[in-house]
């Protein structure tokens, strides 16, 4: 009941544990060196990042699919046949998505457990190490800078629309000016 922004797919990480003589994760197996909680937590930390990383591929994983036929469609046909309302909505969405993620990226650094048992962090350090995290993070960055492509791509097109919108609103006042001096001067009806 408190739960505040909730994903559609909940990740779930879990590896069976053991415990041995020094700590390791190796072979998708967790090894503790005790059953000490802080070394437990320095694992845990590596599992959450891991978790929280997923959930937001998860979110740019369906933002692609929901948008990947917009760039083929404008390759295709030269526009996107979306109305200004629609166009907006999908920027608004697109927007709500990258700052979302954004905003959370700063989670995945390194907790501030570690500052005060910085003897724990090679523990995470592994975690992180073992679980990716480093360039499967590069990625999600790389993706959302594409999401801000297709956000830009979108912008451009909301304005080129209301541009030809503009366009043919003045030519077709040029036409009126015309017929009405025409029906003026050369008629002299008005």
């Amino acid at each position: 009941p408190f739960e505040i922004d909730s994903v559609e797919v909940v990740e779930h990480e879990s590896y069976p544990y053991e415990y041995g003589e020094e700590a390791q994760f190796e072979d998708e197996k967790i090894t503790l060196p005790n059953k000490e909680v802080k070394a437990k937590l320095a694992f845990s930390h590596g599992l959450a990042h891991s978790a929280k990383l997923g959930a937001f591929e998860e979110i740019i994983q369906a933002t692609f699919e929901d948008n990947k036929h917009l760039p083929l469609t404008l390759a295709r046909y030269g526009k996107i046949p979306l109305s200004r309302y629609q166009i907006r909505k999908k920027i608004g969405k697109l927007f709500l998505d990258r700052t979302s993620i954004s905003l959370h990226l700063g989670e995945l650094d390194t907790p501030e457990f570690f500052w005060e048992n910085s003897d724990y962090e090679p523990l995470y350090q592994e975690m992180t190490i073992e679980l990716d995290l480093h360039s499967r993070t590069s990625a999600l960055n790389q993706k959302l800078g594409v999401l801000h492509d297709l956000f830009e791509m979108l912008g451009q097109e909301l304005s080129d629309q209301h541009s030809s919108r503009l366009e043919w609103a003045i030519i077709l006042l040029i036409v009126l000016e015309v017929l009405i001096l025409l029906l003026h001067d050369v008629m002299k009806v008005i």
